[in-house]
């Protein structure tokens, strides 16, 4: 597998007064820079948003375990005793960690599309400040559980889509939206939804091993068309309130409304 290192040896010959003098140790005053920032000691790259945008393999990371730090440094050019720009992380970006592949006719070969190291992430950890998980962010990884800090509150389309081997899911009690297919395809056998969700997209989780019954809070406000569809699911509880579709549950799903 190739391997991406981070090169400093461009700065091999400037004079430490040089580099003291664009060193600011835990200084957020500085202006975001409009280039791509990364930390090095974790390969993640950052904007100036406070997005996760990239991922990147050095010899220091160990990509199947990442842990995400609730503030980043922008070490991209220097080394950690040099840094500057420090940014608080709120989102990770669309398809940071996918694994999706697409077949490439010159080697017969499926090839990774977006990061070459996701299909072997197995376990993330985000921080207490992550606000938002982007659309088709850990696509087809082997993740197998996912804890979502009580933060989260916008789960993007696809974001968990095909993770085949995730079998246990934490929402985060302030999540408000689960996007369009967020969860489809993958392992998870339950789910509790908390009573901060509004809207439950098409086929968040479609096609998954859902069964037995499950309890809709009365927050939910929208259950789109087939947002559960191909599960196992016998009997769910619905708010009175609550519109969903007519194919938003399997067909012999018995639905019981509240008052």
């Amino acid at each position: 597998m190739k391997k991406h290192l981070l090169k400093l040896s461009t700065f091999a010959s400037l004079p430490l007064l040089s580099l003291a003098a664009i060193s600011c140790s835990n200084n957020q005053n500085i202006p975001p820079r409009d280039h791509e920032m990364i930390n090095f000691e974790t390969g993640l790259a950052f904007n100036s948003k406070g997005e996760i945008t990239k991922y990147y393999y050095y010899d220091t990371n160990d990509y199947t375990n990442i842990v995400v730090p609730e503030y980043l440094v922008n070490n991209r050019l220097l080394t950690s005793e040099y840094y500057g720009y420090k940014q608080r992380i709120t989102s990770i970006g669309n398809m940071v960690f996918s694994a999706q592949t697409k077949y490439d006719g010159a080697s017969g070969q499926y090839k990774p599309i977006y990061n070459e190291y996701a299909q072997y992430l197995t376990s993330i950890t985000l921080p207490n400040s992550i606000e938002s998980i982007g659309g088709d962010a850990f696509r087809e990884t082997p993740l197998t559980e996912i804890i979502l800090p009580d933060s989260v509150v916008t789960i993007g389309g696809g974001a968990f889509q095909y993770c085949t081997n995730l079998t246990s899911v934490k929402l985060s009690k302030n999540t408000k939206y689960i996007g369009f297919g967020a969860f489809s395809g993958t392992g998870i056998t339950s789910i509790e939804i908390p009573n901060s969700v509004l809207y439950i997209e098409s086929n968040a989780f479609y096609n998954t091993k859902l069964s037995g019954s499950l309890h809709i809070p009365d927050s939910v406000v929208t259950i789109d068309a087939r947002a559960f569809e191909g599960t196992q699911l016998k009997e769910v509880s619905i708010s009175k309130d609550c519109w969903y579709s007519s194919s938003a549950f399997p067909s012999n799903c018995v639905v019981t409304r509240r008052p």
